[in-house]
């Protein structure tokens, strides 16, 4: 009996990061699939004998914590905060003022925030909030000195589980009043 033939040997690999939230905190996973496929090729008979074999891969639940870049130059009069990296499976649903909650789409509309893709699906959030808008807390703690104070609470959903979880965050700026003086 005559065994000549071929034997092939494929490796493919399929990779995915994947966000969940136990407890309410963000956690990611990785997942990799290596596929290994035999392919046995006999000259005699010309068929051929394939074997698949899939392994899955997952890692452990791992924290992830965003970068949270407070960007705000106080003389611009704007609080500026960029709040990411997070992956395409997380949706920021709203945002928590001290005046109260208001939809990722209620802020779009006042100008306040902007969704930044990158092209591996990632993203970040800039959060632009006017210093004279009401969400912003302010004092005098001195005669010529106004405290800026922006507290806030990002509602996040991971989909499509629809899992939530949310972040805190608080923002601070001074400003000289010199201005207060010519009036």
């Amino acid at each position: 009996m005559n065994h000549s033939g071929s034997v092939v040997l494929l490796l493919k690999l399929h990779e995915l990061f994947q966000s969940h939230a136990p407890d309410y905190q963000y956690h990611l996973s990785y997942t990799v699939e290596p596929m290994l496929e035999l392919l046995w090729i006999a000259k005699d008979t010309q068929s051929d004998t394939r074997y698949k074999v899939l392994f899955p891969i997952t890692t452990p639940l791992m924290p992830w914590y965003p970068d949270i870049a407070d960007e705000t130059i106080p003389e611009e009069g704007v609080f500026k905060v960029k709040f990411g990296t997070l992956l395409h499976d997380v949706n920021l649903v709203n945002i928590t003022f001290s005046t109260g909650v208001l939809s990722a789409a209620e802020c779009n509309a006042k100008g306040f925030l902007q969704e930044q893709k990158y092209s591996n699906g990632s993203k970040v959030y800039l959060l632009q909030v006017p210093f004279s808008d009401d969400v912003v807390l302010k004092h005098n703690p001195e005669p010529l000195l106004t405290a800026y104070f922006l507290p806030l609470t990002y509602g996040f959903m991971v989909m499509p589980e629809e899992t939530p979880f949310s972040y805190s965050l608080a923002v601070a700026a001074s400003l000289n009043d010199v201005g207060m003086l010519i009036k």
